[in-house]
């Protein structure tokens, strides 16, 4: 009977789940949703700034990438602003015309 107590009193101290927490979702499921949201609006200003240099699933790629690269290396709230700036850059590097030799050497064939 006391055996029975103790296991009842136990149980009672432990902290209920909450349903979200106890389905896997809640948190991590807001993450994503406020990830996606947040991805969709920079490629929207990622792609006013680069239409027509570069295709726009090339700059959602980059900015996909760049949320992933920064994810668990810096501060939650200032990822948004270091994805934009980080693929930015990235798409800056890529839509600048490649750097062409002033001449052209040739040397002989044998």
């Amino acid at each position: 009977m006391a055996r029975a107590a103790a296991a009842t009193t136990a149980i009672r101290t432990l902290r209920p789940q909450s349903s979200s927490t106890a389905t896997g979702r809640g948190r991590a499921a807001v993450t994503v949703a406020q990830s996606r949201q947040v991805d969709l609006e920079i490629s929207a200003a990622l792609h006013r700034e680069f239409h027509g240099l570069l295709p726009d699933e090339l700059i959602r790629g980059f900015v996909r990438e760049a949320m992933t690269d920064l994810r668990g290396s810096i501060n939650r709230e200032a990822l948004p602003e270091m994805a934009a700036r980080l693929a930015r850059a990235r798409l800056t590097a890529l839509a600048q015309p490649r750097a062409t030799p002033a001449f052209t050497v040739r040397l002989p064939l044998p």
